[in-house]
């Protein structure tokens, strides 16, 4: 110990009180991005219920708070010293800070709870209650969230295929992701299942490498062997919730959606975003109807997700298509015909964030 350090008078109070305010701290923090950053009612009603929770014991630990600030020493906490700058956590996406802080929660809780043993055992059961409140609502509402932020920058989505490509699989999704696209969907309906995870496993490391969003068309278990960030369904293929159960919740789980009513069925079910179309008739579902620009601006006005508009969309009408509320668009022969895919993409990509202003749509 350094000479002239004193001794807390009460080291246990002193640590409750460190404790209590880190814990008050982080739940306010999760509070506020569940109901500012993400308006979700609920979430943020039950963080606000086990903030009150944590308020309620506190009083009983000290009622009038006087015996918690006596023994709070900031100026002479040695920790502040041990803080260096490369120790501090930076995010990319507001969900992260909500994650940090339910971690921070619940490591504040336990110091709690392991404190009042000590000096109020009567309460550290509520403690350890809490702190099992704050694990289920972890698990409860923060997946979505994590897999919502992965696609919050998402506008230009690309379908790839072997069958139609005219450069090999891997070069054309490098080209792509040279002219700046923010997702890449390998779509193989009739590869071999070897050929198309071998493909997929390539596609996947160098859309990680570059921070592009990678997903695999139907095959969640390919999906998952890859380590894709997800599978996208079409209607007749496993349902959002049969999908969740093997691509886990980490997983992105997109679907193909033709009305307003199919594309809430699909996010009712468990899908994290949904694509609408086709907009207008499409080269590689030549046996699907167009269903209009009308109707996918529509879905985009009224659905609480990310949206993407396909299907036949080109550099001709894109204009149209966002002009028709749409702000994120899945694109696949106008990106993979094009003369040079890269220069194609990157003239989508400066429409769409002309039309989002730098920044992609809140659905």
């Amino acid at each position: 110990m350094r000479k002239g350090r004193k001794i807390p008078a009460s080291p246990v109070l002193r640590v409750i009180d460190a404790n209590l305010n880190r814990c008050r701290e982080a739940l306010r923090v999760v509070e506020d991005v569940f109901r500012l950053g993400f308006s979700q009612a609920e979430s943020s009603k039950d963080v606000k219920q086990l903030r009150h929770g944590l308020a309620a014991v506190s009083r009983e630990l000290a009622p009038d708070g006087l015996a918690l600030l006596g023994a709070r020493d900031s100026a002479g906490d040695v920790g502040r010293a041990m803080r260096v700058e490369k120790q501090r956590r930076t995010y990319s996406q507001i969900a992260e800070v909500a994650s940090a802080n339910i971690k921070r929660a619940q490591e504040a809780m336990r110091v709690l709870e392991e404190a009042a043993r000590l000096k109020f055992p009567r309460v550290a059961p509520r403690l350890e209650r809490l702190r099992f409140d704050v694990y289920e609502i972890e698990r409860r509402y923060l997946p979505p969230l994590l897999r919502r932020s992965k696609l919050e920058n998402v506008l230009l989505y690309s379908l790839v295929t072997k069958a139609i490509s005219p450069q090999p699989v891997i070069r054309m999704v490098e080209m792509l992701i040279k002219g700046g696209v923010d997702a890449i969907q390998l779509r193989e309906k009739t590869a071999p299942d070897g050929e198309f995870a071998t493909s997929a496993e390539r596609v996947a490391a160098l859309c990680r490498k570059n921070g592009v969003l990678f997903m695999v068309n139907d095959r969640a278990d390919i999906a998952v062997a890859v380590g894709a960030d997800g599978v996208h369904l079409g209607q007749e293929d496993l349902s959002p919730a049969q999908a969740r159960r093997v691509v886990g919740e980490s997983g992105v789980v997109g679907v193909s959606t033709r009305s307003l009513t199919l594309a809430k069925k699909a996010l009712a079910n468990g899908a994290d975003y949904v694509a609408i179309g086709p907009v207008f008739e499409s080269t590689i579902a030549p046996d699907k109807e167009a269903i209009g620009i009308k109707a996918a601006g529509e879905v985009t006005a009224k659905v609480d997700a990310p949206v993407f508009a396909i299907g036949g969309i080109s550099e001709a009408t894109l204009n149209s298509v966002l002009q028709n509320g749409c702000r994120r668009v899945a694109v696949c022969t106008a990106l993979m015909w094009a003369k040079n895919p890269a220069a194609a993409a990157r003239k989508f990509k400066r429409a769409l964030l002309s039309k989002s202003k730098g920044k992609p749509a809140g659905r």
